[in-house]
């Protein structure tokens, strides 16, 4: 096919790759409608920019339309290469998804611990609180009955029923700090 203007070449290059002008302005990074505007004298830049996304492209062929369209050193078949991009893509996506699907998984599952967590701090310092009520009582009594009798073995049990009533009442106070 002979195309004299480098828009008709462009445009041939899009029909060989299966694609249209959108497509290709996107995956080179030009604005839309690019190929639709375009005079003879593109930038070399603009150049670079086609071949870096299109190395198959014959750079002489898109400037002069002298040669083959595609360079004799990348004879694949473009599009195997259009639909092995497609198939890549897709894994990437389908990968995507269920690793987002995943996190969605986690996060419920961490909520559901979360929840747990906080009920069981919640029966723990309702365990505590009535533990302490109990000592309380259980040690009034204690000493109450006790206090007619003044034996040192029975003073160093109250102490140590003392001791161990303060040490659950600052775990009481710590698990329910760290509740919050």
């Amino acid at each position: 096919m002979i195309c004299n203007k480098m828009k008709d070449r462009l445009i041939a290059f899009l029909k060989y790759l299966g694609i249209g002008q959108n497509k290709f302005a996107k995956n080179v990074g030009l604005s839309r409608g690019y190929v639709n505007n375009i005079k003879d004298n593109i930038t070399i830049r603009t150049v670079d920019k086609i071949l870096k996304a299109y190395p198959e492209l014959n750079k002489g062929w898109l400037l002069t339309g002298e040669g083959e369209m595609l360079n004799e050193t990348h004879p694949e078949n473009l599009q195997s290469q259009s639909n092995k991009k497609d198939g890549e893509e897709q894994v990437i996506l389908n990968q995507f998804i269920h690793n987002f699907n995943e996190i969605i998984a986690i996060g419920k599952t961490n909520m559901e611990i979360n929840k747990m967590n906080a009920e069981s701090f919640k029966r723990v310092a309702e365990s505590h609180d009535i533990l302490i009520k109990s000592h309380d009582k259980l040690l009034d009594l204690f000493k109450e009955s006790l206090s007619v009798k003044n034996d040192s073995k029975i003073n160093v049990l109250i102490e140590k029923f003392d001791n161990f009533l303060e040490y659950s009442k600052q775990m009481y106070i710590k698990t329910t700090n760290c509740q919050d």
